[in-house]
């Protein structure tokens, strides 16, 4: 399509027709604009009043390619009405020499199917059609055949309308067919005849000069079967009454063929009848299986009651056994009363014993205790001696120190090292010792005074900042405790220049997509993440920023590998220290070229298309404004496809999660007010826009913080999208729940009287209700309201 511009009319005109195929159309109008021609094509796609968004879809497209797509949305559903869309609307409506056929729910997998087909009719002019061969996907099943099953069965190179007709059933998929426009003379509209393809085939080739028709052997096209369509929507007594009365329609038409036509019908109805002969057969013999069955039940029963009698004879005899018990127990009953007697009488006599045992242990146990009085009386003496001679050692240091004279003092005010080396040479070892100790004592001092000054001063920064209205929170809320929050708060406004960044956004490349990694150790998980990301086709360009925070040398050696270094869109970003996964992925935007940013945990592996498949709704879509993946636990379980806010706590909570990842209601595209920041998509200018992450949130609350600041800032919404998939190893960072209670309050601060709980709106939908809620967190998290509940769920009969 690249390769030509649209001037004069087109040499083909796609002709297309469509209903109620939201899920399919995409796939559609790919395949039309992958073609690659020498000569210029139009495409015309008529939508008969579709119930969902397949007329939304279509009318993007135009927008985007509106020299070459043009588009009939009804309002009315005109098949309904007994026209014909594709006769009525599209045919004349097209300006090509060639009509080349395709509906809404089939398309194209060859990029040179329109020039094969052109290239062919230019240089054959006795052929009237030129279709092809064509793969088969069953919906149903998700099983793809990879040829066309209704191919005639003796396959050859030209056909003619006595093949066509006398086949069993057609042959020619209708995502195949090219013929020359002015080939199309006769097409009746009539809503009576279901099967137009077979009739414009049909007529076709009856009322055209040219008799041939040409069936390429190479596959260009796939055949969707699914229930929505109009003749696989029907059962088989319906299938075979439409095809035999659109035959025997086409017959009326066409009297010169009725040999054909009644050769076809007969072998048809033989076909039928056969096969409803084999069906009788078969409940027969079912019949009969189930009579013996039956039989050999109540030979069973018969069995069961014979056993059910001997089993009463055994109660009987049971009954007569434990009476037999009965008296010897009471037997037994009586003997060990006389035997209780008796113990009762020998447990008086070694009470007696035992109170004379504990009179002789109290005795022994008072002499025990003189003697550790005793013990304790000699211990106190001995440590009055080491006492004094202490004293007597201190008093010997004090007149040393004395005798030292000048040269002690000096040392002792002016406390330098340089100093306290030539005293030190001057002195006995003792009192090198005591200045030693003066000395340290002194230095931890000094360290500790300047560590408390460096603190104040940070303080009397943010809480300048929070006057200045800097930072986004309430001066209330800032003690000793949120200190550090505050201190990476204010550290974003300082390192980023984010009026630059956001100035600057229009000059983004918007042929790259930039991945943004903070890492803080996990070497090897970062080496699978890289491995992941180059070694799987993503769809796109991009680049890779590894933002470094200050992680150890196995990790630095993982990024510094020659194999990741060599590539020519993959950077490094290094920190002395650790400044968290908000501050870092905001250093990583600023250094970033891509008009998408994805930020990415290194704890991931990605898929196929990954890539691609996050950022299509942000390019398609401008009221998407961020998307998220699929996560996937390793044990394909869900980690995530959106945040969800319940009535317990403002804290969301990940939908689904456990659930296997085939789970139904998380198979399609879906809105939510947060996604988690794991994996997520956004483009730059939007989150220039926003100041990035705000990094008061240290490792938590910051991702759904940023969704609610950007829905708010745009009036637009976040989607999760199913068909990214990317597998994530939660929470494997060192010290990552450190400071879960503060971020929670932080956010509770935020956010609580402005988040509406939406949970139970869409288990609704999904056919779901909430039996009860659960929380593992403290008593002191759940006191404060800023508990995580996760529902207990039940299907629902719906």
């Amino acid at each position: 399509m690249n390769s030509w511009l649209m001037n004069g009319d087109p040499l083909v005109s796609v002709c297309c027709i469509t209903y109620t195929h939201e899920k399919f159309i995409c796939d559609a109008i790919e395949g039309f604009l992958m073609q690659k021609t020498d000569f210029p094509f139009e495409i015309i796609i008529h939508d008969d009043a579709s119930t969902d968004r397949t007329a939304d879809i279509i009318r993007k497209y135009e927008e985007q390619y509106p020299d070459i797509i043009k588009t009939i949305c009804q309002t009315h559903n005109q098949y309904s009405q007994g026209k014909k869309p594709m006769a009525e609307f599209v045919f004349p409506m097209a300006r090509g020499k060639y009509l080349a056929l395709c509906e809404g729910d089939d398309y194209w997998i060859d990029p040179l199917k329109l020039q094969k087909q052109v290239d062919f009719l230019e240089s054959n002019d006795d052929y009237v059609i030129c279709c092809h061969d064509a793969k088969v996907l069953n919906m149903n099943t998700s099983v793809l055949l990879e040829t066309y099953s209704n191919k005639p069965t003796e396959e050859k190179e030209i056909y003619y309308i006595n093949d066509f007709i006398e086949n069993p059933t057609n042959f020619i998929p209708t995502a195949s067919i090219m013929f020359r426009k002015e080939d199309y003379k006769y097409f009746q509209s009539d809503n009576k005849l279901k099967l137009g393809d077979i009739f414009l085939i049909v007529s076709l080739a009856h009322n055209s000069k040219r008799q041939k028709i040409k069936l390429m052997k190479d596959v260009m096209s796939v055949y969707r079967i699914h229930e929505e369509g109009v003749y696989m929507g029907m059962n088989n007594v319906q299938k075979n009454m439409t095809s035999i009365l659109s035959r025997l329609k086409i017959s009326n038409i066409f009297p010169e063929y009725g040999e054909n036509f009644y050769f076809w019908l007969e072998n048809r109805i033989n076909t039928i009848v056969d096969n409803n002969d084999k069906l009788a057969t078969r409940v027969k013999q079912k019949d009969e299986q189930m009579n013996q069955k039956v039989e050999q039940m109540n030979q069973k029963v018969e069995q069961i009651k014979q056993k059910d009698e001997q089993i009463k004879q055994k109660d009987e005899q049971i009954k007569q056994k434990d009476e037999q018990i009965k008296q010897k127990v009471e037997q037994i009953k009586q003997k060990v009363e006389q035997m209780n007697q008796k113990v009762e009488q020998m447990n008086q006599k070694v009470e007696q014993m035992n109170q004379k045992d504990e009179q002789i242990n109290q005795k022994d146990e008072q002499i025990k205790q003189k003697d550790e009085q005793i013990k304790q009386k000699d211990e106190q003496i001995k440590q009055k001696d080491e006492q004094i001679k202490q004293k007597d050692e201190q008093i010997k240091n004090v007149i040393a120190i004395i005798n030292s004279k000048d040269q002690v003092i000096d040392s002792l005010k002016n406390s330098y090292t340089w100093r306290l080396g030539r005293v030190v040479t001057l002195l006995p070892e003792k009192i090198v010792n005591n200045i030693k100790k003066y000395y340290n004592k002194e230095k931890i001092f000094l360290k500790s005074a300047l560590k408390k000054r460096k603190k104040n001063k940070q303080k009397k920064m943010i809480l300048k900042a929070l006057n200045k209205g800097y930072l986004n929170i309430d001066k209330k809320f800032f003690n000793d405790n949120m200190q550090l929050h505050y201190e990476l708060s204010l550290r974003n406004h300082r390192l980023i220049d984010w009026e630059k960044q956001q100035r600057q956004s229009k000059n983004r490349d918007k042929n790259k997509v930039s991945i943004i990694i903070p890492i803080y150790g996990q070497p090897e998980l970062t080496k699978k993440c890289l491995e992941s990301i180059y070694n799987t086709p993503a769809g796109t360009e991009f680049e890779v920023i590894v933002v470094d925070n200050g992680s150890d040398q196995n990790t630095k050696n993982i990024i510094r590998d020659p194999e990741f270094k060599k590539k020519t869109n993959f950077k490094v970003i290094t920190n002395k220290r650790n400044l968290n996964f908000a501050l870092g992925c905001n250093i990583g935007f600023s250094f970033s070229i891509g008009y998408i940013v994805v930020f990415l945990n290194n704890d991931t592996i990605v898929t196929e298309n990954w890539l691609i498949n996050l950022i299509k709704p942000l390019l398609m879509d401008n009221e998407i404004v961020a998307t998220q993946p699929k996560l996937i636990y390793p044990d394909n379980t869900i980690q995530s496809v959106g945040i969800v806010f319940s009535d317990y706590s403002c804290i969301g909570y990940n939908i689904y999660q456990g659930f296997p990842s085939d789970e139904i209601n998380t198979s399609y595209d879906r809105n939510f007010k947060a996604l988690c920041g794991a994996c997520m998509a956004v483009k730059a200018k939007d989150f220039a826009d926003n100041y990035g992450f705000d990094s008061i949130f240290i490792n938590g609350q910051e991702d759904i913080d940023f969704c609610l600041r950007l829905v708010r800032s745009t009036n637009k919404k976040l989607l999760y999208t199913s068909s990214a998939k990317v597998y994530h190893f939660e929470s494997k960072t060192s010290g990552r729940g450190k400071y879960i209670f503060n971020n929670r309050k932080l956010f509770k601060e935020r956010w609580e009287n402005q988040i509406i709980a939406d949970d139970f709106n869409y288990y609704n939908e999904d056919h779901y209700k909430i039996i009860n809620n659960e929380t593992r967190d403290d008593e002191n998290t759940i006191k404060n309201s800023i508990a995580i509940y996760i529902p207990i769920l039940e299907k629902t009969n719906n």
